[in-house]
């Protein structure tokens, strides 16, 4: 996955509170997706 710049992370949340005002079904996706990626990271 390479180096998170800060920016971006900050850039992706704040697309996640974004969305999730608009579209919970999007947002509970992305996160999931987003929480098993950082595990995955974690292990490895």
């Amino acid at each position: 996955l390479g180096k998170f710049d800060d920016n971006k992370v900050l850039t992706a949340i704040t697309f996640g509170i974004k969305y999730y005002l608009e579209d919970n079904q999007f947002t509970d996706t992305f996160s999931l997706s987003l929480a098993n990626r950082l595990r995955c990271t974690n292990v490895h």
